[in-house]
């Protein structure tokens, strides 16, 4: 709810003065944090098996209890998110300027431009996110229930990605892409999409917990 209602909000700014390829850029930002903003929620089923009522007071206080590794994860993407945005918006103002692109996509010459911007943007975001994923996907969760350190749960992260590399980057696509979709086409849907998403994960993070234990 913190995130889906300034995101409704800002799209709908956005989109209506338009600005829908700037709201893309940050909609695409939000998958590069989204790691973070969801490691209240892989505490949730654990929670209810207690019996413990679990609102949205509940989630919050399971975010800022996390372990220092899940909070140093949060603030290196977060990094990265403010890079992210600082870089694509620079990328637009020399392609598209500062004006709205209302009724302007049917000039070649804007048209043309906005195809090169989400083409090099695109490109740009695509690495970062991977980059994101590699590390935090299943880092994440391990410092959740395992307690590793920093440097273990990125190394047991890296290790499923690049262990598993064909169905770890379906994931990942899996991941940003509902995201994404969520963000753009119906910001509320994300209060569904996304917990869905990280239980998924966990799962994920627990089968890949097993094959190692059996190995």
């Amino acid at each position: 709810m913190v995130f889906v209602v300034p995101g409704s909000i800002t799209e709908y700014w956005l989109v209506s003065s338009g600005y829908f390829l700037v709201y893309l850029v940050f909609a695409f930002g939000f998958v590069l944090i989204t790691p973070f903003v969801l490691s209240g929620y892989y505490r949730v089923p654990e929670m209810l098996k207690q019996g413990r009522g679990m609102g949205f007071s509940g989630i919050v206080n399971a975010v800022v209890t996390n372990p220092l590794p899940v909070w140093i994860l949060g603030m290196i993407s977060f990094a990265i998110y403010l890079i992210w945005i600082s870089v694509a918006l620079i990328i637009y103002g020399v392609y598209l300027g500062l004006e709205p692109l209302s009724g302007q996509l049917s000039n070649p010459g804007v048209s043309a431009a906005a195809i090169r911007f989400a083409a090099i943007t695109g490109l740009l975001g695509l690495v970062l996110a991977l980059a994101v994923f590699a590390i935090t996907v299943f880092s994440v969760p391990h410092a959740i229930f395992n307690g590793s350190g920093l440097a273990n749960c990125v190394a047991f992260s890296v290790r499923a990605v690049f262990g598993n590399l064909a169905v770890m980057f379906g994931w990942a696509f899996v991941l940003g892409g509902l995201c994404l979709l969520s963000l753009v086409l119906f910001p509320p849907a994300a209060l569904v999409v996304l917990p869905v998403l990280c239980y998924a994960n966990e799962a994920g993070y627990q089968e890949w917990s097993r094959c190692l234990a059996s190995a």
